[in-house]
């Protein structure tokens, strides 16, 4: 069972930086079960300081990632307008079942969600309700043993419902464990478009430590996808400093790639958001 005080990763008087694990939402309405909200809640009345926490970002319950929370109104309010805008970055990486054709570049599709399915599909742009959907990525590393899978790395223009999953599984590389979106890629390949495994695997006997973040190691489950929100930059509201906060995926889709492909997991104070310098 997870605890608050388990998932901190860097935390003061204005801010807390955690690594939300998969399959633990951010917030539920679902009597007796836990999320990250409570969890912090409890942990903060804990330490004598209220139970007030703000959600100001979000990720998809089976995301794994580093989140930045609120301790106070005042830092909320300046947090969500970061994450309105375009000073707060994220930076993911995933695991994918095969590989797209050029090793990096962008991906710019028309979405429509289905509230009742919870799901998103790519639809005409003309379609009513559709919204724009990019990012970019960027190919780190292919694995060609047994199942030709991608470890890729991805920045988001926009932030729509499933938005990485069925992307990527339109392009016909969706990722691994998306038992969700998965099928996408199926029809993809069956029309001849790209080169992709619709194999899942989970890779055993995985012995290198890949992660700082605290939590339980998990495999290539039903609905978790080899997806980690790995690096959260952003600006703290009080002191006006640049923070990169990082994590290594615990995800073992993402252990037969190795540790030197994955991020340094870690805080980083950065001199200037224009620079992108480190302080020493």
């Amino acid at each position: 069972m997870y605890r608050g005080k388990n998932l901190l990763l860097y935390a003061d008087d204005a801010i807390v930086v955690v690594y939300k694990p998969a399959g633990l939402a951010v917030q539920t309405k679902k009597m007796g079960e836990k999320d990250l909200e409570s969890l912090l809640r409890t942990w903060q009345a804990g330490q004598g300081a209220g139970t007030y926490i703000g959600v100001v970002h979000r990720l998809d319950q089976p995301v794994e990632g580093v989140m930045v929370l609120a301790r106070t109104k005042e830092a909320a309010a300046a947090l969500s307008a970061q994450a309105a805008g375009t000073d707060m970055q994220k930076t993911y990486v995933a695991v994918t079942r095969g590989v797209l054709p050029k090793v990096e570049g962008q991906l710019t599709d028309f979405l429509l969600r289905d509230g009742k399915t919870n799901t998103s599909r790519v639809v005409d742009r003309k379609t009513p309700g559709a919204k724009k959907a990019s990012l970019d990525y960027r190919i780190l590393s292919v694995q060609t043993t047994e199942a030709k899978q991608s470890l890729v790395e991805i920045h988001l223009h926009t932030g729509r419902h499933h938005q990485i999953r069925v992307q990527f599984a339109h392009a016909g590389t969706s990722l691994v464990g998306d038992n969700k979106y998965g099928s996408m890629s199926n029809a993809v390949q069956e029309a001849g478009n790209g080169s992709v495994c619709a194999s899942s695997q989970v890779v055993e006997n995985a012995t290198e430590n890949l992660t700082i973040a605290p939590g339980r190691r998990h495999g290539v489950l039903k609905d978790t996808p080899a997806l980690c929100a790995c690096s959260l930059t952003f600006t703290h509201p009080v002191t006006g400093q640049r923070l990169c906060v990082s994590c290594r995926p615990n995800n073992l889709a993402f252990a037969a790639f190795g540790v030197d492909k994955l991020p340094e997991p870690g805080i980083k104070y950065l001199i200037s958001c224009d620079t992108g310098s480190e302080e020493e």
